[in-house]
């Protein structure tokens, strides 16, 4: 019993080691953004949103700010906005009218 346990553990020291690998290798591939001035690291727009999905608009802006983008705009129908605009002060939060992305929601989207 005590082998199988010893030749357990050495497996999962090993997967440790291969995804701490795999890891450590895609953060040297990602920019360092410490040694860059603001504004270098772009703009990401989200238009997302429903009554029934308040909350991915802002889930989505806040992991495009997490991966390193400068600003994060998100535009949501208006009967949402202030959930949207709610979850973080670091989301620039627009909206458009109505429950579905028409003709005039495009309008605004292009206004941002």
């Amino acid at each position: 019993m005590l082998n199988s346990w010893c030749e357990s553990d050495s497996r999962i020291n090993r997967v440790t080691l291969e995804r701490r690998t795999t890891i450590d290798r895609l953060l040297r591939t990602l920019p360092n953004h410490l040694d860059e001035a603001g504004g270098q690291s772009g703009t990401v727009g989200v238009i997302a949103g429903s009554v029934e999905f308040t909350g991915q608009p802002a889930l989505t802006g806040l992991a495009a700010l997490r991966t390193g983008s400068d600003h994060v705009r998100a535009l949501a129908p208006t009967e949402i906005h202030p959930i949207v605009a709610s979850h973080s002060p670091n989301l620039l939060v627009g909206r458009y009218p109505g429950e579905g992305f028409t003709e005039e929601a495009v309008d605004r989207a292009v206004e941002l």
